[in-house]
């Protein structure tokens, strides 16, 4: 029997996660009813793109691994897994997805060529291509969540455009599709007969969606006919118009989330945690976001070379070319009360995840050796609600060698217990005070600003 290998590399923004996921919930199913395997390390197989490029600082990031060491371990575990996982299959499609391919280097994608290669008859690979002014549209708010404003997305968009590997930079805010670059390194590794492209529009998939058309892409077969589960919620979904928008005023005055040459954010990327929890928990869709101020004719010419080499090469089965954008609304009379509703929810929210923020700032200045400004740390434990959380803090504070503090903090959690009748840690936070308090009787002050 053949033994196939397929692997969906992307593109982003067109149903990824969807497929991931459903792929990954329903292991079980597919490879007990049907012998199709998807690899159970994580919904997600980008990391293997990860283990195989070391200088992929931005892949190593999104995994949490920020020091070298912890690459290195992460590197060898990951392949000696994926390596295993290859040996162990016998039989049936082995399945993979992870759009962290699309964006790798040639050199990369030679390295994955040679560890699957020898052990699959063939390999096919899947890529979804949307139509550039959706995916524009879409990617502009990925952006705006990794703190780019849009200034910075016109430039890299519109005035100073950038192709192929020149356009590999992680933290480039262009809203670019590069289906040349994420499909020709494919194509010289694994030839041009073995690319499948599909098209991303909904009345393009089967049934208009992602997650039923990749289905009949492996298996050549409907969901139902298979007897699948149905696919479950979207994921990764839109931001509302306004709540993207009042990002980007945000990412004014707060730095983006970018890394240095080793990989590992520097202390000012803290502030932007409080931000992503602020968009993603909670918050209605209410209005479809869209690109204001936005030069589409500048944008068409600029993609212009990638869109006729994808319809060059799909010999005209995926041609964007005659796409043009869906018309801007203009703001209605609705705009201003519903970004002040957004504000007052978003205030609300914003209040909580400043003071964890804090927190987190607090331990690691700390932990670098660095002293921590004794007025910040009154106004945090002043905004602090949670007792829990603020004990939490009280530990990692004299865990890192701050009696001092971890005693004040420790104080502040006694209160708001008290406060709120959770007797339950009273006891605890008593033990922890008298610990505390024994400790300082017998050492120097520690110094705090």
């Amino acid at each position: 029997m053949t033994k196939t290998c397929f692997v969906h590399i992307g593109m982003m923004k067109a149903g990824s996660s969807s497929i991931q996921h459903y792929m990954f919930d329903n292991r079980a199913f597919w490879r007990d009813t049907h012998g199709i395997s998807y690899w159970d390390a994580a919904a997600n197989h980008g990391i293997v793109a990860t283990a195989l490029s070391p200088d992929e600082a931005f892949g190593y990031r999104r995994a949490g691994l920020m020091l070298r060491r912890q690459r290195d371990a992460f590197r060898a575990e990951t392949l000696d897994a994926f390596r295993t996982a290859l040996a162990a299959h016998t039989s049936g499609p082995f399945v993979l997805s992870g759009e962290a391919f699309c964006d790798t280097t040639p050199e990369t994608v030679e390295a994955f060529r040679e560890i699957i290669a020898p052990v699959f008859d063939v390999v096919k690979v899947v890529l979804y291509a949307r139509e550039p002014y959706a995916f524009a549209n879409s990617l502009c708010q990925q952006r705006f969540k990794s703190g780019t404003t849009f200034d910075q997305v016109i430039h890299d968009t519109l005035v100073d455009p950038k192709y192929g590997r020149d356009h590999i930079d992680r933290n480039t805010a262009s809203l670019i599709p590069k289906y040349r670059w994420y499909m020709e390194k494919f194509i010289a590794a694994f030839g041009a007969e073995n690319i499948i492209v599909r098209d991303f529009s909904r009345n393009a998939l089967r049934h208009g969606d992602a997650v039923a058309d990749f289905v009949h892409v492996i298996t050549g077969k409907d969901m139902v006919e298979l007897g699948a589960p149905a696919p479950g919620r979207l994921r990764n979904a839109s931001l509302d118009h306004h709540l993207a928008w009042l990002l980007e005023g945000a990412n004014h005055h707060l730095p983006p989330f970018h890394c240095n040459a080793d990989g590992a954010p520097t202390a000012l990327n803290f502030d932007r945690p409080p931000l992503l929890p602020m968009i993603l928990e909670d918050t209605a869709r209410a209005a479809q976001f869209h690109l204001k101020g936005f030069d589409f004719e500048r944008f068409a010419d600029v993609v212009r070379p990638e869109t006729d080499w994808l319809a060059e090469f799909t010999n005209g089965a995926v041609d964007f070319r005659g796409v043009r954008p869906e018309p801007v609304p203009e703001a209605d009379s609705d705009d201003t009360a519903a970004v002040g509703e957004l504000i007052v929810d978003l205030v609300q929210k914003f209040s909580h995840q400043w003071v964890e923020t804090q927190k987190y700032r607090c331990l690691f200045e700390l932990s670098r050796g660095r002293a921590v400004d004794p007025d910040a740390m009154s106004i945090v434990l002043k905004q602090s609600r949670d007792p829990g959380s603020v004990l939490g803090f009280a530990r990692g504070l004299r865990n890192l060698g701050a009696p001092e503090l971890a005693l004040q903090t420790a104080e502040r959690a006694l209160d708001l217990a008290e406060m709120g009748g959770q007797s339950d840690m009273i006891d605890e936070m008593h033990t922890l005070i008298s610990s505390l308090e024994a400790q300082l009787s017998k050492a120097p002050p520690t110094k705090t600003g």
